[in-house]
């Protein structure tokens, strides 16, 4: 299975390659690279290879029709800094990419998360490919959550997304006419695996009470 997963790997990660050089997207092709090495020995909760995630994120942008080397890399990069402290100046990719990862990016400290949670979505308004990046890679983590993470985690998660992430969605569509067909469409996916989440939760919580 492990290696069959490893395979799996390997050929998004070539074909992520192949597709950054045809369409010239020369940050991504630095990107790729280091998020690799970055979370190499990282796991997602589920137990997969953390690269997976950054991969998929990249992978649904271009199935999207929202690509281009900003979103790429981004994409690639979102989780570096948060999750693995990474040191973006020690590749050679623009300033604007470097700002959409520090957006994407957000910090624990001892203030009230409600506050810091605000700020930091007032933040991703300021920048259109952070707001594509985070509502794809809302939708990527709800699809692969519920065999990782615990009822009492989903349900604040699902909580999360629906007083920032879908609201998100919205003023995007409002601010960027030109791609609110495919912002809609980013919604639709959020809402709908907010939908079945939360009938999960309920049908779990049902059987957790009928069993007590």
């Amino acid at each position: 299975m492990e290696v069959k997963k490893d395979l799996e790997i390997k050929d998004m990660y070539h074909f992520l390659e192949t597709y950054c050089e045809k369409k010239h997207y020369e940050n991504a092709l630095v990107a790729l690279p280091f998020a690799r090495e970055v979370h190499k020995e990282q796991k997602r909760l589920g137990g997969d290879p953390y690269i997976v995630h950054p991969l998929s994120v990249a992978f649904f942008s271009i199935g999207a029709g929202l690509d281009s080397d900003n979103i790429i890399s981004g994409s690639l990069l979102h989780d570096t800094i948060e999750d693995q402290n990474a040191n973006l100046d020690l590749i050679n990719i623009t300033d604007e990419i470097k700002n959409i990862v520090n957006l994407l990016t957000f910090i624990k400290d001892n203030s009230n998360k409600d506050i810091a949670l605000k700020n930091y979505y007032e933040n991703i308004k300021t920048n259109c490919d952070a707001i594509i990046i985070k509502l794809i890679d809302r939708i990527h983590n709800l699809s692969t959550m519920n065999n990782a993470f615990s009822l009492e985690k989903m349900k604040n998660y699902i909580l999360e997304t629906q007083k920032y992430v879908i609201p998100l969605a919205d003023y995007a569509k409002e601010k960027y006419q030109n791609m609110a067909n495919k912002l809609w469409l980013l919604k639709f996916y959020l809402t709908t695996l907010v939908n079945t989440t939360n009938y999960v939760i309920n049908e779990e919580e049902k059987l957790v009470r009928k069993i007590s």
